[in-house]
């Protein structure tokens, strides 16, 4: 059966408003169209399943949006090939071809409204796929609050206090709209991965998590009136750190000082020995260009501690990693750190202070036959006056031992798993982490506010959170 709706207007950043009944009340609610698959992981194939059967539409260039299918089949498989976008059912074949070139995207929601098999894994909402010069653009579009339901357990365990997991469902929900449009280029609002919040769909949904969501509906945080950008990682390691410190912007909500809350974790202390090699081949990794490593030296620390500048000393050229890229290059769980080695030792400088030093290059030896300098050395012979001994121009091994686990800024998940269980509400968790902020709920004209915040915005970098690979 063929329909034909009205043009959809163009609305304003991306917003879609739907009125939902909600504790017998009406309340406004935003839909949120997250990517799951796009750009050089964009496939050109996708399997769908819903349980009575789709609708299916399309957003044209010129004509606006048109639903032009409604199909019983439970399954189906979307296949861009050449020009077109091709829906084939199984044993019926292909009951639907849409030329991609006029296509700005192709609509696809269950029937029952309820649940959508994206590639075998379930979702709230619809699928939209767009066609694109590497494949096809796969989103999930739903509700924001049911896009927490998949966030929460993704960044925080699902079993820990109510308490601690609403301070996180509102920082989730902060960081969601003060980065609203980070993937508009693509058509979408957010990753479902670390570079934004990663979000699991209906399959790793709890009820404890979806109980904090429910709890803290429509709460924001915000500092002057303005939303902040709401950063979280797992542990800071007893230390929070400045957003400046980080990254290239400084927020007065976001500031270094102790956190008693963050001490004796599971991630109080850690440990992590790199060889030579390691580096040379992490290096490599990351396209960094450099000669046979020779030493690390630890040029900067921030009033928390953190590594803001490390050199790579090499044999005939060095290079400096600053801030997060430190982490990123050598694989660490933070920039909280000290590096001890197998070949340390001592010198006393001419202004009378003592450096820590694991390679001889570019150092001149007084010795009693003059002042000798050689690169090239491979090992030299120290004589103390306890003894004779050996050190070789490079370390074989780096041990890196360090405190917290992810970026430091913003909520320590970890901190907030003690408040709880101390006797804190999320309120107090929240205000703790972001100094001088409110938690304010949503105002009525959803819109307006969010294109006030929205504009406002600025900063707009990774949340970096709990629970994944890397934090």
């Amino acid at each position: 059966m063929i329909k034909k709706m009205k043009k959809n207007k163009l609305i304003v950043l991306m917003l879609f408003i739907i009125f939902m009944r909600s504790s017998a009340v009406y309340a406004e609610s935003i839909n949120i169209k997250i990517g799951l698959l796009f750009g050089e992981n964009a496939p050109i194939e996708v399997s769908l399943k819903a349980s009575k059967g789709f609708c299916i539409g399309s957003f044209k260039k010129d004509d606006g949006f048109e639903a032009f299918k409604e199909t019983d089949y439970k399954q189906l498989k979307v296949v861009l090939e050449k020009d077109y976008v091709n829906f084939i059912a199984p044993q019926e074949g292909e009951i639907l071809k849409v030329k991609a070139g006029n296509t700005v995207a192709v609509e696809i929601r269950p029937k029952d409204d309820k649940i959508i098999y994206i590639n075998q894994k379930p979702y709230r909402g619809k699928a939209i796929i767009r066609p694109s010069d590497t494949g096809l653009t796969v989103i999930n579009e739903l509700d924001l609050e049911e896009y927490l339901y998949g966030v929460l357990p993704m960044e925080m365990p699902y079993n820990w206090p109510l308490e601690a997991l609403k301070a996180q469902a509102i920082a989730a929900r902060t960081y969601a709209l003060k980065n609203f449009n980070k993937y508009q280029e693509y058509g979408f609002n957010l990753s479902n991965s670390i570079d934004s919040q990663v979000y699991g769909g209906y399959g790793v949904e709890r009820e404890l998590t979806n109980k904090a969501v429910d709890a803290t509906a429509g709460q924001i945080i915000v500092y002057n009136n303005e939303l902040i950008n709401a950063f979280y990682h797992a542990d800071n390691g007893g230390f929070a750190e400045s957003s400046n410190n980080v990254w290239e912007f400084s927020l007065p909500y976001l500031k270094s000082g102790p956190d008693k809350f963050s001490i004796n974790t599971p991630h109080s202390s850690w440990e992590k020995t790199l060889s030579i090699k390691d580096i040379e081949q992490m290096l490599i990794q990351k396209n960094i260009i450099i000669d046979r490593v020779i030493g690390l030296k630890i040029l900067d620390t921030s009033e928390s501690g953190r590594v803001t500048r490390l050199m790579i000393v090499g044999s005939k050229n060095s290079i400096i990693l600053t801030k997060q890229s430190i982490r990123d290059v050598l694989d660490l769980k933070s920039n909280l750190f000290r590096i001890e080695t197998d070949n340390m030792f001592y010198i006393l400088n001419g202004h009378g202070n003592t450096v820590t030093r694991d390679y001889f290059q570019s150092l001149a030896f007084v010795t009693n036959k003059g002042m000798y300098k050689n690169n090239n050395m491979e090992i030299i012979q120290i004589k103390g006056y306890n003894g004779t001994r050996k050190f070789s121009n490079r370390s074989r091994n780096y041990v890196i031992k360090g405190r917290g686990w992810g970026h430091g800024v913003g909520l320590s998940q970890w901190g907030a798993k003690r408040m709880a269980e101390m006797g804190y509400d999320c309120t107090e968790i929240l205000q703790h982490y972001y100094r001088g902020s409110h938690i304010k709920k949503m105002g009525v004209n959803v819109i307006n506010e969010l294109e006030r915040i929205l504009l406002s915005s600025t900063e707009r970098v990774n949340s970096s959170g709990s629970f994944r690979k890397k934090r």
